[in-house]
């Protein structure tokens, strides 16, 4: 849910590091196995094997059997959903996985929660606005405890394993300028902080939910925006981008993915999130197609993941890198 700058990003004062959330469980540590071939469905898959937890297969789309490793180490962090919720492990051929995703989605992605139910249906930035701003005191309790979000965590741990992979950026880990792009609450800086991210900065469309960004103490500078509208700030401006819960029903479109890739450098990556139910129907399929196809970006993963596991709604984790 976020945002154009109307002014310059200031600055929210000194940070400090946090540790990771306690009613959070602690991430396995897994290797990657060989590549096994499946005859059914003529699907790749991988075998995780966590060096503190029970293993368990991990399934790829077929289109990304021949991808490189970077989008591999994706899926090893996006594996942790089958670790902590069985319910969202994929099935063996890609038929069988597809229809068990639309199945553990079902025809309710809101769940029971009336402010999700609310802003699904809202369609004037003001309301929008008001609305998160009603929702900002308890939204982290709603969502990431009630919900079991899991973005959040998934999306630093991409963002670290796939710039270390790809090499993506020289800046070690702590030097990286990330922007969390409709940051909210800040639950995706707070995780990045986790993980040795110094530098970070938010923007996000609600007052309400940036107080309590602010308030994590983990960004640099945080500022209202729209992202449905040019970001202030230069090109090749940051080394990753993350956008997490922004793409979502009645929010930011699909085009908006140009702004993002806009201020990030060259080599860096964008991650982002996209609700499973409007992947093809509003657009973010198609357009994520055709960036790639015009040479913008190289597509690193587009894999499904358990999003919001108490209410069985899936999403997309959209990572890619800028040629």
């Amino acid at each position: 849910m976020t945002c154009f700058i109307s002014s310059k990003l200031t600055a929210t004062g000194p940070k400090h590091h946090i540790s990771p959330k306690q009613h959070l469980q602690p991430r396995a540590t897994y290797s990657l196995g060989p590549k096994q071939h499946l005859r059914a469905g003529a699907s790749t898959i991988y075998n995780p094997t966590p060096k503190s937890s029970p293993s368990g297969p991990y399934q790829q789309y077929p289109e990304h059997q021949n991808s490189p490793e970077p989008y591999l180490r994706v899926n090893t962090a996006i594996s942790q959903t089958s670790q902590q919720y069985p319910n969202a492990t994929m099935s063996a051929t890609a038929t069988q996985q597809r229809q068990q995703e639309i199945n553990y989605v079902g025809s309710n992605p809101a769940g029971n929660n009336p402010f999700i139910t609310r802003s699904y249906a809202v369609s004037d930035w003001t309301a929008m606005r008001n609305l998160y701003d009603e929702w900002a005191a308890q939204y982290d309790n709603d969502v990431l405890v009630a919900e079991k979000y899991t973005a959040p965590k998934l999306v630093a741990e991409t963002v670290v394993s796939t710039v270390t992979e790809t090499k993506s950026s020289g800046n070690p880990i702590g030097e990286l300028k990330i922007l969390d792009a409709g940051c909210g609450t800040g639950l995706v800086g707070a995780e990045l902080a986790a993980l040795g991210v110094k530098k970070i900065d938010g923007l996000d469309l609600s007052p309400g939910m940036l107080g309590v960004a602010r308030k994590t103490g983990v960004y640099d500078r945080l500022a209202e925006a729209d992202l449905t509208k040019p970001i202030g700030k230069d090109d090749d401006f940051y080394d990753v981008v993350t956008c997490v819960g922004t793409f979502t029903k009645g929010h930011v479109p699909p085009t908006a993915l140009n702004e993002l890739i806009r201020v990030v450098t060259k080599g860096g990556i964008v991650v982002a999130t996209v609700l499973d139910s409007i992947w093809v129907s509003e657009g973010f399929e198609a357009e994520v197609k055709r960036l790639e196809e015009s040479g913008k970006v190289k597509v690193l993963g587009t894999e499904w993941f358990g999003y919001r596991v108490a209410s069985s709604a899936g999403a997309r984790m959209v990572v890619l890198e800028k040629l």
